[in-house]
C-alpha cells in the first residue's frame, strides 16, 4: 500500500484563498489539491515552497479543467511585490515542467484561445459581436492543418484576436493599453497579430496571394510559408541588443516591458531587424515630442499611447474620437498627431 502523506494546511488554504480569487470551479479546487497530493506522495516536493508548489497545481488543474487563467494571473494574486512574484513564478513554472510533466508524467490537453477569448470579453465588457469575431478569428487560426500546431501560445492569441476584432470599431483599445490590461506586451500582440493575418488567408478555398511579412515579394503556397518559419525564435545579434536596451531606456516609465520580454518578443519575430527600426521611428518621434511638454509621467505616458496609436492606426479621426487622454488637449493631440505624420515621412 503506497505511502500517503496529508497535504500541509497552509497549501490547502492557499489553493481555497487563490482559488476563490480567480473564481474557479470546485472541479478545478479539488484538482489542485489531487495534483498537489500527487507530487507529495511522490516524494517531489522536498526543497521547494508551498507557495510555488500552490501556484504550480492550481496552474496545472487550471489548464486540466479548462480554466481560462495562466501561471502568470495565479503568481500575480500570490505574490507580495513584484520580487517575490519573479521567485515564484520561475520556481512554479519549474516544478510544472520538471515535477508534474517530466517526473509524474501528467498529460495536459490543449486549451483553445476561445476560453480566453471569452474571458477578456466580460473584463473588458466587449459586445457578442465582437466576442464571436474575435472567436472566428481564432477557430481559422486553431483549426488550420498547418496552423493549428504550430501557433503557440493560446493565451496570447486570444489577446490578439480581441485586439483585432475591436480595430476601427468604438471599442478600440491601443495596443498598449491592451497588453498592459492582459499582461502581455505590444510586440506579442503584433506577432500574434500577423499570425491570424496570415492563417486568415491561408484558408481560403481559392488561390492566394498574401504579402510577405517580410515585405519582400508574396508567397503563395503553404509550403513556401512553412519555409519562412513564421513562429521561430532565434538568436539576436549584440548590435540588435543594443539597439533594443537603447529602445527600453528611451520608453522608461511610459512603456516598461522587462528587458527580458522585450528580447524574448523581437527574438520571434520574422525579421527582428525591421521590427526594431520601426520601433526606432517611434522612439525618435517620442523623444522629440517630450521636449513641449512637463518633464512628467503622467504626460510621458499619455504622448507614448498618441504616438503608438498615431504608428498602428492612420486614421487621425478615429484616434482623436477612441482616444481619452487626461493631461494633454485635444489641440495637443492633434499636434503630436500632425508632428508624427511628418517625421514619418521624412525618415
Amino acid at each position: 500500500m503506497p505511502y500517503t502523506r496529508e497535504i500541509p494546511q497552509k497549501a490547502k488554504d492557499l489553493i481555497e484563498k487563490y482559488s476563490s480569487q480567480l473564481q474557479l470551479q470546485p472541479e478545478t479546487v479539488s484538482t489542485a489539491e489531487k495534483f498537489y497530493q500527487d507530487a507529495l506522495n511522490a516524494g517531489l516536493i522536498r526543497g521547494r515552497s508551498i507557495d510555488a508548489l500552490v501556484v504550480a497545481s492550481l496552474d496545472v488543474a487550471c489548464i486540466k479543467e479548462g480554466e481560462p487563467y495562466i501561471l502568470k494571473d495565479i503568481t500575480s494574486i500570490s505574490a507580495r511585490n513584484g520580487r517575490d512574484e519573479k521567485r515564484i513564478y520561475k520556481d512554479a513554472n519549474r516544478i510544472y515542467s520538471l515535477v508534474f510533466l517530466r517526473d509524474l508524467g501528467l498529460d495536459l490537453p490543449k486549451r483553445s484561445a476561445v476560453i480566453f477569448i471569452k474571458r477578456f470579453g466580460k473584463e473588458l465588457s466587449l459586445p457578442e459581436e465582437i466576442i464571436s469575431r474575435a472567436i472566428e478569428y481564432v477557430n481559422k487560426v486553431e483549426s488550420h492543418p498547418l496552423f493549428g500546431y504550430y501557433y503557440g501560445n493560446p493565451y496570447f492569441l486570444a489577446v490578439s484576436a480581441i485586439y483585432k476584432s475591436v480595430k476601427g470599431t468604438e471599442y478600440q483599445i491601443p495596443k498598449e493599453n491592451l497588453a498592459e490590461k492582459t499582461n502581455t506586451s505590444v510586440p506579442t500582440i503584433t506577432k500574434y497579430d500577423k499570425l491570424i493575418t496570415v492563417a486568415k488567408a491561408i484558408i481560403k478555398p481559392t488561390k492566394f496571394r498574401i504579402e510577405r511579412l517580410t515585405g519582400e515579394g508574396f508567397v503563395d503556397s503553404i509550403d513556401t510559408l512553412f519555409e519562412e518559419k513564421l513562429l521561430v525564435r532565434k538568436e539576436l545579434s549584440d548590435d540588435l541588443i543594443e539597439r533594443i536596451r537603447r529602445l527600453q531606456e528611451t520608453f522608461k516609465g511610459a512603456y516598461s516591458p522587462s528587458y527580458e520580454e522585450w528580447i524574448d518578443e523581437f527574438g520571434g519575430e520574422i525579421d527582428s531587424e525591421r521590427e526594431i527600426a520601426e520601433w526606432e521611428t517611434i522612439a525618435e518621434a517620442y523623444k522629440e515630442s517630450l521636449k513641449d511638454f512637463p518633464d512628467k509621467l503622467e504626460f510621458r505616458k499619455e504622448i507614448f499611447d498618441v504616438i503608438l496609436w498615431a504608428a498602428t492606426n492612420p486614421d487621425d479621426e478615429s484616434i482623436l474620437t477612441y482616444l481619452k487622454t487626461k493631461q494633454l488637449k485635444p489641440e495637443d493631440v492633434k499636434s503630436l498627431l500632425r508632428r508624427y505624420r511628418s517625421y514619418h515621412k521624412e525618415t
